[in-house]
Order: structure tokens, then sequence, then C-alpha cells
């Protein structure tokens, strides 16, 4: 669980460093607890609602237990503003 908090800490810090206002984690996560905090240390907004993609500063995170498609695999989703967060956490702990 450590590894998995450094790895979403990184993330959110360089969020708040690209000039992200606000993070909205979208779908079936065990992690959201630690993407809250993370936030909140950054002084970042979070979220947790429906697709807030086309809102201004805010980066949209996708839960590390959604999938993509009838296959079951992991949505490799991280272009602009969105990042899927399987593609985040360590995969030695997934």
């Amino acid at each position: 669980m450590v590894r998995y908090k450094e790895a979403i800490d990184a993330l959110i810090e360089r969020a708040a460093e690209d000039g992200y206002r606000t993070v909205n984690l979208e779908g079936r996560s065990d992690v959201d607890s630690l993407v809250e905090h993370a936030c909140s240390a950054a002084g970042l907004e979070y979220r947790r609602r429906g697709d807030a993609a086309a809102e201004p500063a805010t980066l949209r995170l996708l839960g590390e237990r959604e999938s993509q498609g009838d296959s079951g695999q992991h949505a490799f989703l991280d272009t602009g503003e969105t990042v899927h967060l399987w593609n985040v956490l360590p995969e030695a702990e997934r």
C-alpha cells in the first residue's frame, strides 16, 4: 500500500505542477482515499462524479478496477487529461 501511496502522490503532485486545479476520480477504485488525501496535500479539489473531462483544469482519473470493452482488459487511456490508475500503480502490487 505504501508504494500505491507514493505513486498516487507523485501523479497528483505532477498534476498540480502542470496547472490542474481539480482531480475527478471516475469508476471503481480501491484507492480513492489515497487519491483524496494526495489532492488535499497538493491543494487540488477532489471530486468523485461522472464525466468531467470537459471542465477546464480538471484531471480525469479512471479507477484501476475499470476495464474497457468485453475483453476485460484494462483501458490504457493516458491521453491528455485522462489517466487510468492501472497505469500508475506499481505493477508488482496490482
